[in-house]
């Protein structure tokens, strides 16, 4: 009975988030129409931006006024209080007078939509002019972390699923523009690198990424900062360029859709497009030898092998030097951290996403269990996560996330099994991509073990230890990596 109460608890915390969320796009939506505020409408959305109203009401543009309190007096009419408005990171509450305030002012308000058609979050561009913030985005809650999260996926997954193909554009008007003029299969990065988690989400729905931004743009440089994850994820990465002066809300609006067609048409694959930036033809020994390292330390983050495989021989034939050379300038093997595997990732995304689907798929955790065990697990939260949860599983033969925070009585793993459970699949066959993950869990296990041990043979063969090579090449011959 307490569990249950405590579970009913939860639910209605997280409905309450949901709601506080679903009143605030109510109020700034109903604000944007407000008489005193008309010229926001008329001369910033519709005059400058070129957004018309069936924009406006697709993606619930709102407005956030210059009072202290509106939204406050508002929700408190819808029975919520200042705390709950607090948690869902709509208000905030002043340290030293106990008194609560609004967290967006005079703002143009965009919501953030999940993958069910609910408002998480908000992205508030500034309208006030010397606003040192240009944007001021919601900040992590329990229904929103930006990490999982691309905006626009919501409205674009069936277009995307339909075309095979998505773009990735920098800011929220690069995207509502071109969703206006009907090309309908693009996300926006809202100007930040890529996760693990949104590639992998991206490629549940395409195999070509067309990433479009501005030449000169912070947005454009984090994407190509990140673009490994893409690989990593099975995605074939293009790059659109803009013509010079233009983005992609400037081109589609004064040129048309014929104009974004014409540079997709044009766009040109990752590794052309980084030859053709370092202008290799004329360039010296020094920038092809950079640009090959650069190239090979992307590759050897690619964890499937015969896809790196396949772009260690595409790279070599365009840079026009031996595949050998991308071997020999592989990055140093290290063992890696407990937790973190690769910049901007909390955990190995494969580990994630294992715990995420059986979660919410039971049935697939009998197939799992035989593949996986939680010595698997570089991030000791998640093998104990996983652990748990066969124990769960065999006793009960039923799998619940909240009898777990019950067995654990650890905060930090009742917040990681809060994402874990929140964190979306959108699929209609989960036991198919249960069987992906813990296929492509088996790789990424399989290459660390290579690694290891190919750096322990170097080791002991540089130190003369012929006694250590020879039992390392016959553990790899053992698990057949040689």
């Amino acid at each position: 009975v307490i569990q249950e109460t405590r579970d009913d608890q939860r639910r209605d915390s997280l409905d309450r988030l949901n709601y506080a969320h679903e009143v605030a796009v109510e109020y700034f939506h109903k604000l944007l129409f407000d008489s005193r505020y008309a010229m926001v409408l008329r001369d910033y959305l519709r005059d400058k931006r070129g957004i018309n109203d069936e924009s406006i009401e697709t993606f619930k543009l709102g407005l956030s006024a210059e009072t202290w309190d509106g939204l406050l007096k508002y929700a408190a009419r819808k029975d919520l209080t200042p705390d709950e408005l607090v948690q869902a990171g709509l208000a905030l509450k002043h340290e030293q007078k106990g008194s609560y305030y609004d967290r967006f002012r005079q703002r143009l308000m965009i919501p953030i939509f999940n993958m069910s058609q609910r408002p998480i979050a908000f992205g508030g561009r500034t309208l006030k002019k010397g606003e040192p913030a240009k944007y001021v985005n919601s900040p992590e809650t329990p229904l929103y972390n930006k990490s999982y999260v691309l905006y626009g996926l919501n409205f674009a997954r069936d277009f995307i699923r339909e075309k095979n193909a998505v773009y990735v554009v920098e800011g929220y008007f690069d995207l509502i523009s071109l969703y206006q003029h009907g090309i309908r299969n693009v996300v926006a990065s809202s100007g930040t690198a890529f996760t693990p988690y949104q590639a992998r989400l991206l490629a549940r729905f395409a195999e070509d990424v067309y990433l479009f931004f501005d030449a000169d743009s912070a947005g454009r440089r984090a994407a190509l900062r990140s673009v490994e994850f893409l690989f990593d994820a099975g995605l074939e990465v293009k790059i659109v360029s803009a013509p010079p002066g233009e983005d992609p809300d400037s081109l589609v609006r004064t040129q048309g859709p014929e104009a974004v067609e014409q540079a997709r048409a044009a766009a040109l694959p990752y590794i052309d497009f980084r030859v053709r930036a370092e202008d290799l033809e004329n360039a010296g020994i020094i920038a092809r030898e950079k640009l090959t390292k650069e190239l090979a330390a992307l590759a050897f983050k690619i964890g499937d092998p015969t896809r790196r495989a396949l772009f260690i021989q595409d790279a070599s034939a365009k840079l026009n030097v031996n595949p050998d050379l991308f071997q020999a300038s592989a990055p140093k093997v290290e063992e890696p951290a407990n937790n973190i595997a690769k910049p901007g990732s909390r955990f190995r995304p494969h580990e994630f996403e294992l715990l995420s689907i059986t979660l919410q798929n039971p049935a697939s955790l009998d197939m799992a269990i035989d593949e996986v065990s939680p010595d698997d697990f570089d991030s000791r939260q998640l093998a104990r996560i996983y652990a748990a949860m066969i124990t769960q599983y065999k006793e009960t033969d039923q799998l619940d996330p909240h009898r777990l925070v019950e067995v654990f009585q650890d905060r930090e793993l009742a917040s990681i099994l809060s994402e874990l459970v929140a964190f979306e699949w959108d699929t209609e066959r989960p036991d198919e991509e249960a069987v992906k993950i813990v296929r492509n869990f088996g790789e990424k296990k399989e290459k660390r073990l290579r690694d290891r041990l190919k750096a322990e043979l170097a080791k002991a063969q540089s130190g003369g230890d012929l006694q250590r090579a020879d039992a390392i090449l016959a553990e790899m011959k053992e698990h057949g990596l040689i």
